[in-house]
């Protein structure tokens, strides 16, 4: 019936094609009453309008809606709808489905007494209860209504499973190079033997296996159900995940004019190298002359056969002769999708004068001191990559934020009379957020867009417990960490065109806001850089080269200070 009316509105409003607007008007035959009044500038949009109509009133109980006709003035279209009658639900009783599966799908028999027969709402109710039968054993379930009696416009009916037979996971095997341990896998995709067969869970296992970083599967699975046993065949082979990095930068020489300054960066990422998941990362840098770091990060997935991890991190930063800082972070991942966590840490961190020769006679407090702090708080990491190394699409989210206590220890080489006007023991609040996303652009291009931010509170604060920004790694076009920042914002805008896989071509530019209110300074600053580069594959691993200027305190860019930067990753 419905098919038939719109081909009869599409040719009345045929005659309506010089009019810049149409006008639909519904009427009910029985009252006479306007039960609907649209307006638009298409013949399509009409029929749209009408069949959507008609479906409401179908899912209000009105079942025998029809429209008896129609006729047109000036550039309106009325159509004379006839409802009927309201066709109604008696009830619907349950048979023999369980009732934790009705309770899941959200039936209430009360729902469906003296009730406007909607079939929209029987049908979701069949297919919650058939989704919970799938998903705890019965893959073959079948669920319906069941003697249906009708009396006029009067129904009520039965709910009826057949469930068919109930199956367990026998094994979850796999063929293929790939090196993985039984128990990381049976976790990772949460099907291990004995379980309950869960069709969703399956469902979604070839999906989980795609977001590994360290496995292939080079076909889709096999599910074998024989019986009550049902049986899983995996196609695994491994993939290239781990990496080694190193950077070689060239900086001009503040020291000795004219000449310049060699840093790098050397980095080893070895990810499933023992089979469990694990993830091992270890950085080393130089960063300016007797200026070096070391981080060192441990992360042991699903402990215990459940879906936590242990992560730990070692950070160590010697700042020539000045000071040294230690950070140790000991947190529990709670494991999600891929390799998304959310984790709860404690993070320790003390920083040391290395030298206080200078220090004895000054009169007010040096820019640096010995502090201790004890952070409490929540990480959490996301990420939605079409490719790890080179991603066209996308976006990876790191965001931390912590909160506890922070000391000032008073160093038996100063005056203490400089700690008198000093509170020495406060609390110190400390967020960060990393965010990069990507959004494809033509073929063979993406947009690269990202935000890198902290925040560190806390009364007469110390140049050596800020954050240090500036280099390839965070705002290109400046000295490696050479700004240091209680607080700042780094947005980062990249075009890149792909030319392979590991492959492009890119222009960049990069700003920030910062302040430094330490003791001793007031600072604000919104510096700037812009450059280009390329990273290409080689057979020794992915090669980069990158050329950037920069700007700040509103000076103009000089080409005297560009920085070059140059590195390479081997994937292993």
């Amino acid at each position: 019936m419905i098919n038939r009316l719109l081909l009869l509105l599409l040719f009345c409003t045929s005659v309506l094609v010089n009019a810049q607007t149409f006008s639909l008007k519904l009427i009910d035959v029985a009252t006479g009453k306007t039960l609907k009044r649209e307006t638009g500038n298409s013949a399509i949009l009409r029929q749209e309008q009408v069949k959507n109509y008609f479906s409401t009133l179908h899912e209000q109980g009105y079942l025998a809606a029809s429209a008896d006709s129609f006729s047109v003035s000036g550039d309106t279209l009325i159509l004379l709808v006839n409802r009927g009658e309201i066709y109604k639900w008696i009830k619907i009783k349950n048979s023999n489905i369980d009732e934790i599966a009705l309770t899941a799908a959200g039936f209430r028999e009360k729902n469906f007494v003296n009730r406007p027969l909607n079939y929209r709402k029987v049908a979701a109710v069949l297919n919650k209860t058939l989704i919970y039968y799938e998903n705890h054993g019965y893959p073959f379930a079948q669920v319906k209504l069941d003697s249906i009696e009708q009396n006029g416009t009067q129904t009520q009916a039965l709910l009826r499973v057949e469930k068919g037979y109930f199956f367990k996971i026998d094994s979850v095997t796999w063929r293929g190079s790939a090196r993985i341990s039984k128990k990381y896998l049976y976790n990772y995709i949460g099907i291990a033997p004995g379980d309950v067969y869960n069709e969703a869970t399956v469902r979604q296992m070839e999906n989980r296996l795609k977001e590994l970083p360290f496995v292939t599967s080079y076909r889709p699975a096999d599910i074998f159900l024989m019986e009550e046993t049902a049986l899983i065949r995996l196609y695994l082979n491994d993939r290239k995940a781990s990496d080694f990095s190193g950077m070689i930068g060239f900086l001009p020489n503040n020291a000795e004019s004219g000449k310049l300054l060699l840093t790098g960066e050397a980095n080893l990422k070895l990810k499933n190298s023992l089979g469990r998941g694990e993830s091992i990362v270890a950085e080393w840098r130089r960063l300016q002359v007797s200026t070096q770091s070391l981080n060192v990060r441990l992360s042991w997935p699903f402990l215990f056969n459940l879906p936590l991890g242990v992560d730990g991190i070692f950070n160590l930063y010697k700042r020539d002769t000045t000071f040294l800082n230690v950070q140790r972070n000991l947190g529990v991942q709670y494991l999600m999708k891929g390799s998304d966590y959310l984790k709860a840490f404690i993070d320790n961190r003390s920083s040391s004068l290395l030298s206080t020769k200078a220090l004895q006679n000054l009169i007010e407090l040096p820019d640096y001191a010995d502090v201790r702090s004890n952070l409490y708080g929540l990480e959490l990491s996301l990420t939605r990559l079409d490719y790890r190394f080179n991603p066209r699409k996308g976006i990876r989210l790191l965001a931390r934020s912590g909160v506890g206590t922070r000391n000032i220890d008073k160093n038996s080489a100063l005056d203490q009379d400089l700690y008198n006007n000093l509170v020495l023991k406060s609390i110190q609040f400390n967020s960060f957020v990393d965010f990069d996303g990507f959004v494809p652009l033509f073929r063979q291009s993406t947009i690269n867009v990202g935000l890198n931010a902290s925040f560190l509170s806390g009364e007469n604060l110390f140049e050596n417990e800020l954050s240090r920004i500036g280099g390839n790694n965070l705002l290109r076009g400046f000295d490696e960490e050479s700004i240091f920042a209680s607080s700042y914002a780094v947005m980062n805008l990249e075009y890149r065109y792909l030319l392979e896989e590991n492959s492009f071509l890119f222009l960049f530019g990069n700003a920030a806001w910062y302040e430094n209110v330490a003791v001793n300074r007031n600072v604000r600053d919104l510096p700037y850089g812009f450059g280009a580069g390329t990273s290409f594959e080689t057979k020794a691993g992915i090669f980069t080269i990158s050329y950037a200027l920069g700007s700040q305190f509103g000076n103009p860019v000089g080409f005297r200070n560009a920085k070059v930067h140059f590195g390479i990753t081997s994937l292993f």
